[in-house]
């Protein structure tokens, strides 16, 4: 959520105009307390109300009357208020402000949390060879460019290692394996000119050269997909030749679809920009569509998806939703965790993947829905900080294991 949306929120909440859910989220951060539960009495609260007021500038266009006499129900809506613009400063990075008062009662805590930090993820991957071989693609790179005839970054220098491009490009049934450890991210553009954001600890495996009559890759993990349109003559003239025996180059100006393959789902595309989410540890794969038109195929079942719809499976058939919030499902690739009343485990499913740690969970400890957003280039603190905020759960930090509290 940002600063706008944020504004917009607070005054469709305090305008009476909200929709459900919209007023579920705020009051459920009032419910929280984030910010208030932390102080010890009413005048400190009233204090801090006051400078998250004016301090944060989310005022959101609200004039609160300044008047002794102000009803019980009036206060607690301004209190509603604050609240909410006090989570608001929190996704715009203001959080900081609010967390060093609430230092003060809890110093010790904070103080081991930081002594443990955690760096973030960074950019890293390895490219897997037909021969088993693996190479390590530059941390100094932000990603890979399979050309016609060569491998290279992108921003046009050359790989250096133990292969030769010949080797790679002389058979075009030759596969590749581009994949990201835990703590990584690359982007790999695939030879068609398709471009492809690994999320960490993923995977996608792609032939050297596409030919015939579709473009198919396999993936484990999350990637979000900017695949390139492309016709059976613009194949013919990437890859020089055309598989003998297909009916559809008779036809040159045919779209040549995409498919993606994950172990419950298979993607078909002509041209679109799409996330595709299927970790083992996650208990169901999710597609979502964010421009275009994409086919998703499970067990015989088919959905055909437009804009801001989702097909998942869950091991049950395969289903659809319809999200507004794009923004939340490629977050990642845009380098922020965004949550929107995610639960605890998912978010740190998420934190476990992206800074290589483990996460054990203390007995009793409750998972509740959480809201949020924050770079996902800060240390393992800041996130932690962010969510202990919520005033629902404390995390202890030792060596690379967070352990989340009740």
């Amino acid at each position: 959520m940002n600063k706008k949306e944020a504004q917009q929120l607070i005054d469709r909440y305090l305008a009476g105009h909200a929709d459900a859910r919209e007023r579920a989220l705020v009051e459920r951060w009032y419910e929280r307390k984030s910010a208030h539960e932390r102080l010890r009495d009413a005048d400190a609260f009233e204090h801090l109300a006051d400078e998250l007021w004016t301090g944060t500038k989310l005022r959101a266009g609200i004039n609160i009357v300044q008047d002794t006499g102000i009803t019980k129900s009036a206060r607690l809506w301004r209190q509603v208020a604050v609240a909410a613009a006090a989570v608001a400063a929190i996704t715009l990075g203001t959080w900081l402000y609010v967390n060093e008062l609430a230092s003060s009662r809890n110093a010790s805590r904070n103080d081991e949390v930081v002594v443990n930090d955690i760096a973030p993820g960074r950019n890293t991957a390895t490219l897997t060879l037909p021969n088993g071989k693996t190479i390590k693609l530059s941390d100094a790179k932000t990603g890979l460019v399979i050309g016609d005839k060569s491998l290279t970054y992108t921003d046009g220098s050359s790989l250096r290692g133990a292969f030769s491009d010949e080797a790679i490009f002389s058979n075009n049934d030759v596969m590749l394996t581009a994949t990201t450890p835990r703590g990584g991210t690359y982007q790999v553009t695939l030879p068609d000119g398709t471009r492809v954001w690994l999320n960490a600890d993923s995977k996608i495996s792609f032939p050297s050269q596409f030919t015939g009559k579709q473009r198919k890759v396999l993936m484990e993990g999350e990637a979000y997909f900017e695949v390139a349109k492309l016709t059976r003559s613009s194949l013919r003239g990437r890859s020089g030749t055309l598989q003998s025996g297909s009916n559809a180059v008779q036809n040159g100006n045919e779209r040549v679809p995409f498919i993606v393959e994950t172990k419950r789902q298979t993607i078909e595309v002509l041209g679109t920009h799409f996330n595709v989410t299927a970790y083992a540890d996650e208990h169901r794969v999710m597609t979502t569509l964010l421009e275009g038109k994409v086919k998703v195929i499970e067990s015989g079942d088919s959905m055909t998806l437009a804009p801001g719809e989702q097909a998942y499976s869950d091991g049950d058939g395969l289903r659809g939703l319809k999200t507004d919030d794009l923004e939340a499902v490629i977050a990642w690739k845009n380098g922020q965790f965004m949550f929107t009343d995610e639960d605890l485990q998912s978010i740190m499913r998420k934190v476990a993947r992206w800074y290589d740690v483990e996460v054990v969970y203390e007995k009793g400890f409750q998972n509740r829905g959480l809201v949020g957003t924050i770079s996902k280039f800060e240390n393992v603190s800041k996130v932690l900080k962010m969510l202990e905020l919520t005033g629902t759960v404390r995390f202890k930090v030792e060596g690379r294991r967070i352990t989340v509290m009740k």
